[in-house]
Formats: structure tokens, sequence, C-alpha cells
């Protein structure tokens, strides 16, 4: 969604600023009495006055406007996954991502289990994947426990372990 957002905020930008463009351009061809250049004033101004706030296409637009709005604010009210986790440590914070992949390796370290994947929500919730036998689960516990611990995590009790049996090929 950031990247979407980031996206947006850049067409929004060329557009004001394209358009702010084209106003000052238009303004100063007023002021120097010169005919338009993109805008024909004479339409735009038949059309403003004339069509009132019941027209069909009035309320059309209005109504867009307003499910566009509703849409973008619940897509920025939602809750998102935070970016960086806070640390034990008054003022330190680690990224999430990089606190994932040291979590996984630290699982995949273990001699009987394979292709673990961290999953770090609010408030350090830890979901671990892996593939291994049932038996490995207080391992690949202890293991994940001890690398929160080094990376200073705030809580390493919500500690959620599922562990699959490995395909044999």
């Amino acid at each position: 969604m950031r990247i979407l957002n980031r996206l947006a905020a850049i067409l929004l930008a060329v557009a004001l600023v394209a358009g702010g463009a084209l106003l000052v351009a238009e303004t100063v061809l007023v002021w120097l009495a010169r005919p338009p250049l993109l805008v024909p004033r004479d339409a735009w101004y038949r059309a403003l006055t004339q069509t009132s706030a019941g027209d069909s296409i009035v309320l059309v637009v209005s109504a867009s406007v307003l499910a566009l709005g509703v849409i973008v604010l619940f897509l920025q009210l939602r809750p998102w996954r935070p970016v960086r986790l806070p640390a034990n440590k008054p003022d330190w914070f680690l990224r999430r991502r990089s606190a994932q992949h040291s979590l996984a390796a630290a699982v995949d370290r273990l001699p009987s289990v394979a292709q673990a994947r961290a999953r770090l929500g609010r408030g350090w919730r830890l979901r671990l994947r892996a593939s291994g036998d049932a038996q490995d689960r207080d391992a690949v516990r202890e293991a994940a426990v001890a690398e929160l611990e080094r990376l200073a995590a705030a809580d390493t009790s919500r500690l959620r372990v599922r562990l699959t049996r490995r395909r044999v090929v």
C-alpha cells in the first residue's frame, strides 16, 4: 500500500503542478488580452453560469468523489503492520523485515527444520512456519526465543509455531 500511496502522491503532485502552470499561463493571457491557450473561456463561463447544483452531472460527479473519498479514507485508516518495532532498549527500533529474516534464519539453522518463515505483527507477535517433525517444536520455540532475546525484543511471549511434515521426494 505504501507504493500505491507514493504513486498516487506523485500523480497528484504532477497534476497539480501542471494545472497551476496552466492557470498561471491562462491568467497572463487574459491580462494581456490574448486568445486562450487551452481553456475555451467562453464555453467554460457559459457552462459554469448555466449549470445548477441539482443537475444530474453535478450529482453524479459529487457522488463519485464522495465514494472515492470514503474508499481512500477506509484504506488509510486500516491498521497496517509496522515497518519498525520497538526494542527492549530505550529509543531503539528494529526493522520488521530484517527481524523476520533473522528469526527465520535462526530456526533454519536447526538440523531437523527447513523452509522456516517468520511473520512479525504488532507488539512482537510472531508466527513461525517451518517444515519439520512435531517433536522439534520445543527446539524451534527455544531457537526463536533465543533470537528474539538477541534482538532485544520487547515481548517474547507471543509466539506461535506451526510445523508441517517434510515432503520426501
